[in-house]
């Protein structure tokens, strides 16, 4: 459950604290931090796809 809250909320507070810290709408700033909570995730699930490559390959 822990490993969830960080993988989730962790990229969306930093986008958006990031941005509403440099005065940005408060709109843009959310879906940046949409942006970044996707991104890492995203990351993540390529990543451990190659890992498995290299395992089977």
């Amino acid at each position: 459950m822990k490993k969830i809250i960080l993988q989730i909320v962790l990229p969306f507070l930093a986008g958006f604290g990031v941005l509403i810290a440099f005065d940005f709408p408060l709109g843009q700033a959310l879906v940046t931090g949409i942006c970044a909570m996707s991104g890492l995730y995203i990351g993540q699930y390529l990543s451990k796809r190659r890992a498995a490559k290299k395992m089977n390959g």
